[in-house]
């Protein structure tokens, strides 16, 4: 066959029978072209292909991130917690001397939690954004908005790293005391951590750092990496045969907790100061309105939500915010936000 095509050309020259031989020619060009089209074609295909496996790999991988997500944001919001009380408990006047000196627990010298979230997968399937395999694109906004959120936690804990470091280096230069255990010392420190205006201001700038921006990203964080790993798994598997609040269940979250609608809540033992994100998810099957009362100044906020079964985060939101909204039947269902909880609309 290779020897075919010259011998034709020969043929055709040899005769003198340029017009002929012309066509011959562009033919057997464009045969060429056309081949060389092809393979490089298939040779994309197969680039694609290769391209779409790694992605599909990437977001496998990505799933355990989004869980790892969800654990250190849990450990950072308990710990924060935990950290708020104490903060309302100096800031309110309500810690003597006595409970100082019997629990130095109740002493805030900074702190936080600096394990970071990571992003290196998520940054490898953003970068690889047109191989995303069709049936995944749906999550490309979320994924875009988790590396915004990532971006943001790094910087506000970076923030209250330094902000430590200069509180620290402040106390070695200025107020020695602070680290001798000499029986005047030790007053000088329960006057320091009582009473001084320097470190009360101290502290609020910290929690503004801490709680209000550090752990308030980690809230988001936690929203929207549940939302993720659920969408994820509603495209692997047929989401009829995913129980949602089982699912909820096995990442740590817990449902708000339900009242009738002429029921009052029992007044909250404790309540952050610090502003908080949950997770909500429409599964009622038609436009919902719902009514938020915040817990913070009882002010009234209403959302309007699609039709659509999707997740939803407000800003700004509280532990112990009251939500209301009517159900299929037209029966209000009213709610209270809690501790690592979403709320469902159904």
């Amino acid at each position: 066959m290779l020897h075919f095509f010259p011998k034709i050309r020969y043929q055709l020259a040899s005769e003198n029978r340029v017009a002929k031989y012309l066509r011959y020619a562009i033919g057997e060009i464009l045969l060429v072209v056309i081949g060389i089209l092809i393979a490089v074609q298939i040779n994309n295909w197969n680039e694609n292909r290769k391209k779409n496996q790694s992605v599909e790999q990437l977001i496998t991988v990505l799933t355990k991130d989004l869980e790892f997500n969800i654990v250190h944001s849990s450990e950072l919001i308990e710990w924060s917690y935990e950290r708020d009380s104490i903060f309302q408990l100096i800031t309110t006047k309500k810690v003597t001397r006595e409970m100082l000196i019997k629990n130095p627990n109740l002493i805030i010298k900074g702190g936080s939690a600096t394990r970071r979230y990571p992003d290196e997968n998520l940054n490898d399937i953003l970068a690889g954004e047109n191989y995303i395999p069709e049936r995944y694109s749906g999550l490309v906004p979320d994924l875009k908005e988790l590396k915004v959120l990532l971006e943001s936690q790094k910087k506000w804990e970076t923030a209250v790293l330094e902000f430590n470091e200069n509180w620290a280096k402040y106390q070695n230069d200025n107020l020695p005391w602070l680290h001798q255990t000499d029986p005047a010392s030790k007053e000088a420190k329960l006057d320091y951590y009582l009473n001084d205006p320097y470190y009360i201001n101290r502290l609020y700038w910290y929690a503004t750092l801490q709680f209000d921006e550090n752990t308030y990203d980690a809230t988001k964080i936690s929203s929207l990496s549940v939302a993720l790993l659920w969408l994820i798994n509603a495209v692997k598997v047929n989401p009829d045969k995913i129980d949602f609040m089982t699912f909820m269940k096995q990442h740590g979250f817990v449902p708000f907790e339900e009242k009738d609608s002429n029921a009052s809540f029992d007044s909250l033992e404790y309540r952050t100061q610090f502003r908080m994100s949950f997770p909500i998810y429409n599964n009622l099957g038609s436009a919902v309105t719902l009514k938020r009362t915040s817990a913070d100044d009882g002010e009234t906020t209403t959302y309007t939500l699609p039709d659509s079964p999707e997740f939803y985060f407000f800003p700004n939101l509280n532990h112990g915010d009251i939500w209301e909204y009517s159900d299929k039947n037209g029966n209000v269902r009213k709610y209270r936000s809690t501790r690592n909880g979403y709320l469902i609309i159904q």
